[in-house]
């Protein structure tokens, strides 16, 4: 929200919970329900900000336990920002959210800018058995004024639907950015005959890459490799593949870690990887960059990395393709120095800051 309101935008609604330090925000702080709202203080944002008691409360219910409060946090949230568009301008929305505000706005003829954060009908990417595209995301391409994306890969995505290819005038393309004090550069340097220390973050998925990933560390179980995995198994299937991990060698599962914390283990490996089927753009590329790290991505990531610059691409759904791009760091030390300090000058361009003062330009050019 930074980027909009160094625009000059006003914002009078946000999504969720914000922590104006009212009645309820300062109860929960006292509770174990704290760190629920960590995150949801906007300093630069004024008073000017909309909140509900209700529906903040719900937010919260509904984070907690979502089987029995999620549907009726939705309800709620779209209730009430329905009923607060008055006076408004244009509203931002999150791609597959609030369907019926999006078309109330609509009917105002109030702006909508659509912030489109994974691939466009992703399951087609990964999921053999997906039922089809969903034709309200579909609608929204076609109602809103604007539409954001953070990587080509995702632009792609919308065009390579034919009946979408006639909203490509309306996207814009802006990738995110990573904390650059949080994740801070650090130079790899990796000698012959070391073990070469391999990160993935992820979900443990189909969507990730994960099994395609240990069908490569399989190949890989004679040369001087190893990987760590951070993530949570997501999908029936995850917990068969963190079995499968258990029982390979040079393979270490580390489970769940706390995202502040995730930076001490980007310190202490050499180079990043995920092979994800589909993306919208990965952070964890980002912050992998930042803190100086070589990455090995396919081009769904949607990841600001450059073949053979600051990292390697493969081919999606390909261990082969891993085990070669591993295999050229091992037998080419020099290139993790080298991918290494190519990433600083990557992140130079990517960092958070820069992705606001992008934000701002796209509402000064575009609507204000």
């Amino acid at each position: 929200m930074a980027g909009v309101m160094e625009s000059g935008a006003e914002v009078i609604g946000l999504f969720g919970y914000y922590d104006k330090n009212d009645f309820l925000d300062k109860i929960v702080r006292k509770t174990k329900w704290k760190k629920q709202i960590d995150g949801y203080k906007y300093e630069r944002i004024s008073t000017c900000v909309k909140t509900n008691f209700f529906v903040k409360a719900l937010f919260l219910m509904a984070k907690a336990k979502p089987k029995q409060f999620q549907k009726l946090y939705d309800w709620a949230f779209e209730t009430w920002a329905i009923h607060n568009l008055k006076g408004i301008d244009c509203i931002h929305v999150l791609q597959d959210y609030e369907n019926k505000v999006i078309r109330v706005a609509n009917k105002k003829n109030i702006k909508i800018v659509y912030e489109q954060i994974t691939a466009y009908y992703m399951e087609r990417f990964f999921d053999d058995k997906s039922i089809g595209e969903d034709l309200k995301q579909r609608e929204n391409l076609q109602i809103v004024d604007y539409i954001l994306t953070a990587s080509d890969f995702v632009k792609k995505s919308i065009l390579g639907i034919e009946e979408n290819k006639n909203v490509e005038n309306k996207i814009t393309v802006i990738p995110y950015g990573a904390n650059t004090q949080q994740f801070s550069y650090k130079i790899r340097q990796y000698k012959s005959g070391e073990i070469l220390r391999l990160l993935v973050v992820a979900s443990i998925s189909k969507r990730k890459g994960i099994e395609i990933l240990l069908d490569a560390m399989e190949k890989l179980k004679n040369e001087p490799v190893k990987l760590s995995v951070i993530g949570v198994s997501t999908t029936s299937n995850g917990q068969e593949l963190v079995d499968r991990m258990n029982c390979m060698e040079n393979v270490e599962y580390i489970g769940r870690i706390p995202h502040e914390q995730i930076f001490e283990y980007f310190d202490i490996n050499d180079v990043f990887i995920l092979p994800s089927l589909a993306e919208g753009s990965s952070l964890s590329v980002y912050e992998a960059l930042a803190s100086g790290m070589p990455c090995v991505v396919t081009r769904n990531t949607g990841s600001v990395v450059t073949d053979g610059i600051d990292g390697i691409i493969i081919e999606v759904k390909n261990a082969d393709s891993i085990v070669v791009a591993v295999e050229k760091f091992v037998q080419n030390p020099e290139l993790v120095y080298k991918m290494s300090c190519n990433a600083q000058n990557t992140m130079n361009k990517y960092s958070w800051k820069k992705y606001e003062k992008k934000i701002a330009c796209f509402y000064k050019n575009q609507i204000i």
